[in-house]
């Protein structure tokens, strides 16, 4: 296991300091050395529950201020009795805001693509001008200093149908859901909303905690920089040691032959953030074993699995021309992509 960008050094401080606290508070009692398995154990946990809801996103969810049972026909939905629907939308892009009564927690999922306007959106991948639409609106309680941000121009145009439609309720919500905390979840075209999302959240006042599943690049270094000053990854560690889900915590998931999340490419403009960690191989039944623990983007990795595809392609070239389609497959290796713990889609 790796921990890059924050220094390891400090994981090991704060992880002292939670023993030291927990001696304290256990009166002598007893506290061993939290292992590496309870940090991916920990890291089980929080993926693969937020797994179900980015799957059940594209569940078709409608009504306001019901049961999610009476709103979604999935096995995960209809044995949830601690989760009520709150709103929905379903236009160019699809979410759903829901009330987590157990862990007291607000839950916005976004769905991954799954019809023509969201090939459309996803495919209009040229950086633009950002400045967070909450500024624009002046419901912004943060000052906002232009850093030369850009986006993803086709994920802000389907985030901005959220903001419209939705951003305004969502924080008359949080007003009211006092100790309440917020996540923003959602699988490849949903995880890139989901960053847009906790960005605009961070400058009306909330510390949402992030889920990216398969998640497409979303923004320009200068845009990832300060991402990663105001999501870092301590925060993340912080949570996987403790087991606790903290505030501005940022789990982003990829699989090792996932393409999706290689996109945009890092030579076009884009990067990432959030704490990484990865399903290493088993593509159905991926469980704790499988996982591992990365940390900060690394570029390097994302050259050596072009570098991988395009052999791929040159090695079998002429048996993909035969059928496009099943060639195109094959590449991009879709499967790894559909397949997060479980399959993304309202089957669950």
């Amino acid at each position: 296991m790796k921990f890059k960008g924050t220094p390891f050094i400090l994981g090991l401080q704060f992880l002292s300091t939670v023993i030291a606290y927990q001696l304290a508070s256990n009166k002598g009692n007893s506290t061993s050395l939290l292992s590496t398995k309870s940090l991916i154990d920990n890291a089980y946990d929080f993926t693969f529950e937020g797994a179900k809801f980015a799957a059940n996103s594209y569940c078709w969810l409608f009504g306001e201020n019901k049961p999610l049972s009476e709103a979604c026909p999935s096995k995960f939905c209809k044995t949830s009795d601690h989760l009520k629907l709150l709103k929905s939308g379903r236009t160019n892009i699809a979410y759903a805001i829901m009330e987590d009564t157990k862990n007291k927690r607000i839950i916005v999922s976004f769905k991954g693509t799954s019809s023509p306007n969201e090939w459309a959106l996803d495919t209009n991948y040229r950086l633009t001008e950002y400045i967070p639409y909450v500024v624009k609106d002046e419901i912004a309680t943060k000052e906002f200093i232009y850093r030369g941000w850009k986006v993803h121009r086709g994920f802000l145009k389907g985030y901005k149908t959220f903001h419209k439609n939705a951003m305004r309720y969502l924080l008359r919500l949080m007003a009211r859901k006092k100790g309440y905390t917020l996540v923003f979840l959602g699988h490849s075209l949903g995880g890139a909303l989901s960053v847009i999302a906790a960005v605009e959240s961070h400058f009306c006042g909330l510390n949402p905690v992030i889920f990216t599943y398969g998640s497409p690049k979303v923004g320009n270094y200068r845009l990832i920089d300060w991402m990663s000053e105001n999501f870092p990854l301590y925060i993340t560690e912080q949570s996987l040691v403790s087991g606790k889900l903290i505030p501005r915590s940022f789990f982003r998931m990829t699989t090792s032959k996932d393409i999706v999340p290689l996109l945009p490419l890092y030579k076009q403009g884009f990067s990432h953030c959030g704490f990484h960690i990865n399903i290493k191989n088993n593509l159905f039944f991926a469980d704790k074993d499988d996982l591992e623990l990365i940390g900060e983007f690394d570029k390097h990795l994302e050259f050596k699995e072009w570098r991988r595809r395009m052999k791929l392609l040159k090695k079998n070239y002429k048996e993909y021309m035969k059928s496009p389609m099943k060639g195109y497959q094959k590449f991009v290796e879709s499967d790894y992509h559909r397949y997060y713990y479980i399959r993304m889609g309202c089957k669950q």
